[in-house]
């Protein structure tokens, strides 16, 4: 059991397939030439030689005269940790620089016109991505979480990237769980939190733009959701008004 936890977690945590994870934990025991590291972890032989090669270059093992030997673990893995921090860095690096180039190349190239009929969105990251932009493009914001709180690390690092200058009031049931990290995340960035039994579905108002959500039945997702995108400022209004009413209904939540 421990081998195979091991394993998974070489391969899920630090990126090495199958085969290297099988290799390592066999050379661990000793060096070993390649019929040897083949026979103990049970990899084909031909991969062994491609396998060993792939641990040598990650910091997993060192060629030792024909036969290979284990780098220690505590040293192999904190040495990975860094290569794999080492190696996000340049890629969001890269994504950053692509962004940007991207953004103004393609900015000028997208109709307004498409922003006049309701858009359904799917999953978290594109209901994520809709609440971005409506948050920075609006004065005050109203937010009436349900759903939506299964994912509120999400949507609250969201909120600290893009709510400066922005009133942003949260509406949430009556029971639901905030815990200290939370309140506190919230008065950073200056959101106000009242609790409300009307809060039964989420819904966000912005100023020209309105996003309902609820659940997606039958989504494999942790926080599978769709939700609906009314870009329209008087619907938006009218909204905001509503849940203005709420709001000075609800009760405040104290930190």
């Amino acid at each position: 059991m421990t081998s195979t936890r091991s394993e998974a977690d070489l391969r899920e945590a630090f990126g090495l397939n199958s085969y290297e994870s099988r290799v390592y934990l066999a050379l661990l025991s000793g060096p070993k030439k390649p019929k040897e590291a083949a026979a103990s972890s049970g990899v084909p032989l031909p991969r062994t030689y491609d396998t060993l090669r792939s641990l040598c270059q990650k910091g997993f093992a060192n060629d030792a005269l024909g036969a290979f030997a284990a780098v220690r673990p505590s040293v192999a893995l904190k040495s990975r940790v860094e290569a794999l921090a080492r190696d996000f860095g340049e890629s969001q690096s890269r994504r950053e620089a692509a962004s940007k180039r991207l953004v103004e190349a393609l900015e000028p190239l997208y109709s307004k016109k498409q922003e006049s009929e309701p858009v359904m969105l799917r999953g978290v990251e594109a209901i994520a991505a809709a609440f971005a932009e409506v948050l920075g493009g609006s004065g005050h914001v109203y937010l009436m979480v349900r759903k939506g709180l299964e994912a509120k690390g999400l949507f609250l690092r969201y909120l600290s990237e893009a709510s400066a200058g922005r009133r942003v009031d949260i509406l949430v049931p009556v029971g639901a769980a905030l815990s200290a990290s939370d309140m506190k995340a919230l008065d950073s960035i200056g959101a106000s939190v009242r609790r409300s039994s009307a809060a039964v579905l989420d819904v966000m108002t912005g100023d020209e733009s309105v996003i309902f959500g609820v659940p997606a039945r039958g989504s494999d997702e942790s926080f599978g959701a769709v939700a609906v995108w009314v870009k329209d400022a008087s619907f938006a209004v009218s909204m905001t008004h509503s849940l203005g009413q709420v709001w000075r209904a609800a009760r405040p939540v104290r930190s």
